[in-house]
Order: structure tokens, then sequence, then C-alpha cells
């Protein structure tokens, strides 16, 4: 026993769910394979070729090997069957990448053979015929180490005792050189291959574990021997703990470093319901915006995504070796009985398929649950192909982002492709800045199901790229030079004609003759390369060969504004985010924790003041000068209400102008950018000579305004003030004087003309 050792692992898959639950997970973009490789069935050949999917046969795309840029941002997006970041069940999703030079998808859909000496020059690790992401060395250790025996099995009879063998895959399947062990776990608590880019999951209050446990900053360990004396003692078992490992001899318990590369971002996850491959609540595809490490140029990579699923039936955080056949020790006072002895008496029992008797001693008549325990918190995963990393290249300037514009999807109806998905572009709406370089590239099969709907040759896909008037139109905008938006005078970023014919012909590659009308003779694959969008508009676009009305839809949308916007998902916990224009950080808006108590979508916009319409006569109450730009601040389903704590804003001044200087300066709050300020905000405090600070407790549009020279100007109207104020007195005095002593001021009067006479 060994669970003392592990302590602070996260067990996974403690957990009940059903036997026909199958939730099956989905990667679209970066294609995921489901371990499928160039194959013309539905179902994919072999189920064990690189990794244990636990997915549905026919899920998965043949091919999908691309390259991005380090810094661009790569929309990772995927669906998963059950509820997740909801009341239902609770879920982790885990986003990850491992890297390395033998990653390959290989040329055959056979698994990698656990024995080298049936690979190519006796080396598995290099053979090119074999797909392989995890190393020969990593299967090699996972089997000749001793498994963690605190972990919670249930009832299953595993048939060996290393990390080859789990509640999950009791008998110890190989899947391609994955560790099972390692799958079914995390955190895992010895050296992995892969590296975190995100947790999504129902409980945030668990972030903090995530991200300080996570290999990215945390340092493990494990007893080592070299490969060739493993290889020569087949009944060899390496400790997983360092007093057992220093008596084996040989062995050395070896730190394997953190890959230091940062915590990963750790948030609620987007809610999704049961039974359902599709868009979260709010009707948006579940997507991770990634942006691609600079480390990584180079690199041959692949994408992980696994997905955990567990009920409350009990505690999943705490149930170990001790609580096996038959339950935890506690699970019969969740339903009322007096004694474990009573709850096992009456059938329930967390074992296969138990018959529970549910009306007491007085009815026999039982029903028989649907519980396997080799699927208690069980884990699904998909895999993308091979994707490279290149650098960004010296003519991008690396303050500019480049925004990755990819093809989901396959060729076939609705039904035909379930459960991968029909043709798409991702993201479906690309959001750019002036600047910002977008980069279109797709691929595509030539090896699906011959008899799968869609047009061109049977069983290819091809996509393009065409103008297009609005979302709601089917026709192409024919005429580049005279047509509605992409024109050489307001194309993408004033894109040459030269591009978007490639666009719609799928060139430069040299097109012999041969049909083109349905892009037959043309490439799988297409790179336009990056493009750099200049000006500020609204672009739709189609793919002539798949959408076709009615039955399935390729359209795309880009939109490239000067507002610098961006939306992010939030929940419970604290957050700094930063809008930029590229160069500088224009506001920053600190979340505080607690400030909301559910997943949220808070979007952030800086417009500039100059944009603000139709001022009206009321706003030169507030000032003649912006000091800052209008910083909108939506969060979905709060509508005008407070926060349940302020958000902490900084902002950039105007022209380098410095609040500092004692002019009054204020903070206000309109509803929209065009319209009026609605209500005085208060005041605001000068973080530094060029920026400035404040507290919002709402939604709504907010900018620093006041009178550009304060000091003299406020100081004048007080004194005016103060003047007329005292010449009215001195006339309203008058007034009462003259009506109680009429002749007080004609003898008055008299005596300066007396005077003056006198001096003349």
């Amino acid at each position: 026993m060994i669970k003392s050792c592990f302590n602070i692992v996260l067990v996974l898959n403690i957990v009940l769910i059903v036997h026909f639950a199958s939730a099956d997970i989905y990667l679209h973009n970066p294609r995921g394979s489901n371990n499928r490789l160039d194959e013309a069935g539905r179902a994919r050949n072999t189920a064990t070729r690189l990794f244990d999917s636990q997915n549905n046969n026919r899920g998965g795309y043949n091919v999908g090997s691309l390259y991005y840029y380090t810094g661009s941002i790569l929309p990772i997006e995927w669906t998963n069957q059950h509820s997740c970041g909801d009341i239902n069940s609770h879920c982790e999703i885990v986003l990850q990448y491992a890297c390395g030079d033998d990653i390959r998808d290989g040329t055959t859909t056979n698994r990698i053979p656990a024995d080298r000496s049936r690979c190519l020059d006796n080396n598995c690790q290099t053979d090119p015929t074999y797909g392989l992401q995890e190393s020969y060395e990593h299967y090699l250790m996972c089997t000749r180490r001793q498994r963690n025996g605190g972990l919670y099995t249930a009832d299953q009879r595993l048939r060996g005792d290393t990390a080859r063998f789990t509640r999950q895959n009791p008998g110890g399947t190989q899947y391609g050189y994955e560790c099972p062990e390692e799958r079914d776990y995390y955190p895992y608590w010895h050296h992995s291959p892969w590296r975190d880019i995100a947790i999504l999951t129902n409980d945030p209050t668990r972030c903090r574990f995530y991200k300080t446990e996570s290999a990215n900053v945390k340092d493990r360990f494990e007893c080592r021997l070299p490969v060739e004396q493993l290889e020569s003692n087949r009944g060899l078992t390496l400790p997983s703990n360092e007093s057992e490992c220093m008596k084996l001899p040989g062995a050395k318990w070896t730190r394997q470093p953190a890959w230091g590369i940062g915590s990963p971002v750790c948030r609620t996850a987007e809610t999704t319901r049961d039974n359902h491959l599709g868009n979260t609540a709010q009707g948006k595809a579940l997507m991770f915006n990634w942006t691609v490490p600079d480390h990584l140029a180079g690199e041959k990579c692949v994408l992980r995504v696994r997905y955990n699923i567990s009920t409350g039936d009990y505690d999943r955080w705490s149930t170990f070796a001790e609580h096996n056949n038959g339950g935890p020790v506690e699970f019969y006072k969740k339903f009322g009985f007096a004694s474990k002895a009573a709850a096992d008496a009456r059938g329930f029992k967390l074992v296969n398929n138990p018959q529970v008797q549910l009306f007491g001693d007085s009815s026999k008549f039982k029903l028989q649950l649907n519980i396997n325990t080799a699927q208690f918190g069980r884990v699904f995963q998909d895999r993308s192909h091979v994707f490279h990393v290149r650098a960004r290249p010296s003519s991008i300037p690396s303050s500019a982002e480049i925004l990755n514009l990819n093809v989901r999807g396959k060729r076939g109806n609705i039904v035909q492709v379930y459960p991968a998905v029909e043709y798409d572009f991702v993201p479906h709406l690309t959001h750019a800045k002036p600047g910002s370089y977008v980069h279109p590239q797709w691929t595509g099969s030539n090896t699906n199901p011959a008899n799968n709907d869609g047009q061109g040759l049977a069983g290819t896909d091809r996509s393009n790229m065409l103008p297009l008037h609005d979302l709601a139109a089917n026709i192409p905008d024919t005429n580049y030079s005279q047509g509605r938006n992409w024109t050489l005078n307001n194309g993408i970023g004033d894109w040459p004609l030269s591009d978007l014919t490639n666009l719609a012909l799928l060139s430069p590659q040299p097109q012999l003759g041969g049909s083109m009308q349905l892009l037959n003779d043309a490439g799988t694959y297409f790179d336009l390369g990056a493009r750099r969008v200049t000006n500020a508009g609204s672009w739709s676009f189609v793919c002539t060969r798949n959408n076709n009305f009615s039955n399935r839809s390729h359209k795309g949308r880009l939109v490239c504004s000067s507002d610098r916007s961006d939306t992010h998902v939030i929940d419970g916990q604290a957050y700094t985010f930063k809008v930029t224009d590229g160069t500088k950080t224009l506001a920053e808006v600190t979340v505080p924790a607690g400030a909301f108590s559910s997943l949220r979508y808070l979007q952030l916009r800086v417009t500039p003041h100059s944009a603000k319409a139709a001022k009206t006569d009321s706003d030169s109450v507030y000032g003649d000068t912006w000091f800052t730009d209008l910083l909108r601040i939506d969060v979905d389903g709060q509508a005008g209400e407070a926060f349940a704590t302020p958000l902490l804003v900084s902002m950039v001044t105007n022209d380098g102008a410095d609040p500092t200087e004692g002019h009054d300066v204020q903070v206000y709050r309109m509803e929209t950018e065009f319209s009026s300020a609605v209500s005085h905000h208060g005041p605001l405090k000068s973080a530094e000579a060029t920026r400035v600070e404040f507290r919002v407790d709402r939604p709504g549009v907010y900018a620093a305004r006041g009178f550009a020279n304060a000091p003299f100007g406020f100081v004048g109207l007080i004194v005016g003030l103060l003047v007329a104020a005292l010449l009215i007195s001195l006339i309203v005095a008058g007034i009462i004087v003259h009506r109680r002593n009429p002749e007080f001021f004609a003898e008055k009067l008299r005596f300066v003309q007396r005077s003056t006479q006198s001096k003349v």
C-alpha cells in the first residue's frame, strides 16, 4: 500500500456513472483523430492505435496536420456528450500538449508494438510506420512501475500490480505507448510528457490545487533503471517511493524538473447539457483560445483533451482503496440506512449491476441498476493529429496578434458524420484589430466514406473562401473590382486580388487542367499564409463547394474594429484583464474574488473618445475634455445590476494628459458610447502621471472627463460666483433701504452733486 505517498493526488475516477452513459469527447479544431488515420470506413480501424479514448468508434477525422506560428491564437474547439459546468454532474476538462522530434502520425492504423524487436532496426521509437505520441521508454517505465495501491478500484479485479493496470483498464490493454495510470489520474504524481494548458471544472475552489500541483511548475520524482536492465528483467517492479527505490540495485530516485512554463489556466467550465454533443447554454461552440508559446518554435506537437465525468453519490475526493468491494464506509448514510450491513442487505452497494430492494421489508420487489464499476468517474479523451510550430515571421511585428482561421468538419450529412461535425469555419466569427494578421489554413481527406453526402468527387473534402454580401446570403459577390466588400479598395486589410483569387481557387498550387468547378482537382491542403488586416470593417465569406442551403451551411465572418475588445470567461475567482492596442495597455480591469458567483462572460471594449457622437447640451456639465477613452464593461446576465464587489479599473490618459496636475477630473457612467452621461460616478485616483484608477459597481460605459484649464477655470468660476452673489446682495439691500427711506438715496445724490460742483 502506498496511498500515503500520494495524499495530494486528485482521484479523477472514483465516482458512479451508469453503464450506458458514454460521455464521449471529440476534438474538432485542431482536428481530433480518435485514433483514425486516413481510413475510409465509418468506424475507425483500430481503437488502440495511439491512446484509450473510450469514445464512439465513428468519431474522429482522417487527417489534420497543420502548422501554427508562435504567438498565434489557436481556437481549440470540442464537444462533450454529457453535462459540464452544471449541477447534474461533476466534471473536469483538461487541455494539454506534448512535443518531440519522434512524434508522428505514422502510415498504418496498426498499434505500435510493445516489443521493439518487431520494429525497423529494433527501434520502435524511430520506426516511421507506426504513430507515436508517448515514448517507448515512457511506456516501458509504466509497465514496470508499481501502481498506486491506495487508489479506489471498486470491485474490479486488476490483473497486475504495475501502473499498466487501473480500474478503467483492469486487463492492462495496450493503447499506443500511453500509460493507463497517467491517463486516468490528474495531476499525475510521476513524470508525464504532457504539459498543461488549462483545467476547466465545475468546482473552481480546486483551482489553487490544480495550479500548484501542475507539472508545469512542480517537480516530479520516480525510480529509474537503465532501459536495457528493465528489458532484460521482465519480473522487475520499480518502487514508487524513494526508500524502496534505494534498496533496488542500480536504481536511482530521479528528479524530473517541472516544465517551467507557468501555471495552467483554471476556471469554471462552460455549461453544457446531458446527452448532447453540441454548443454551450449560450449557443456558442465549446472553445478555448490558446496562445501558442514562443518556446515551441520548430517543434512537432500533439494536443490532448481529457474529460472526466462523475456523479455526486459520495465524496469523490476522499475515497480510496479501503473503500473497495462495496463502496465507502459512509455510503449507507446518504440513503438513510442505520448501518452498512442494512444497506448491503437491500443491495445498496457499489458493485456491478446491483439489484436494489427499494420498498423495504414489506416487498421483495427489486430493480437492477445499470452500473459498471470500471466506469466510476470515467475519463474520456481525444487527441489531435500532429501539428508543427513555426517561429513568427520577422515581417510580423512581435506586438501584432496572429489569428488562425481554419475549417472543421468532414464530408457527409449531420447523421453520416456524427459524432464528428459538418463543415464550418473556425472560428465562425473572427474578431480582429487593425494591424492584426489572419492566417487562413485548412486541410481535408480523400478517403471519407464514398456514400457520404456532399458536392464534388465522392469521399473528398475541399474548402474555399469567397466574398458574401452578408451571412444571410448564399450567392457570393462575383466581381472583385466592384463587389460590395472584398474589392481591391475595400478588401480584408486591402488584401490584393491575387490573395482573393487564391482563396477562391485554392491556388497558387498549379492546376494543370482537370475539374475545378467543384475543386475536385485542387489539393486537400490550403495555406494562404498570414495576411495583415489594415482597415476596420466587416466581411462575410462562404465556401462555394460545401455551402448548400437547407442542407448545410459553410460560412464565416471577419470583423475588424478600431475598438479594442476582448471577451473573457470568469467565475468566482480573482482575475486581472488587460485591453491593449498591441503596443500598450489601454485599460486594466481587476475582478476581485467573489464579484461573481457563477460563470459569466465579461466583455471589455475601449472606444476612442473621438467616436462618441451626438453629444447633447447636458454633456457640457461634465467638462470639455476627455481625459480617457471610453471603457465599456458588459457582463452577460447582469443587465445593469450591481456587482457583488466593485471592479478596479485602471486606464491610460489621452495624449499623456496628467491628472495629477490638479485638473477637476471626474468619472462618469453612460449607458452606451453614444449617450449622455447618466450618473456622476465619483472622483478618480491618479495612479501615476499618465494613468487613472477608479472602481465600478455595475456594467456600463465609463470615462474620465473634466475641464482643460481646471486649476484656473475652477477658481475663476468660484470667484465669479462670489462677486455675483455680492452684487445681488447689494442690489437687494438697496431696494429694501429705498422702500423704507425713499429720501435716503435722494439726499445722497444731492450731496454728490454739490461736491462735484464745488470741485469744478
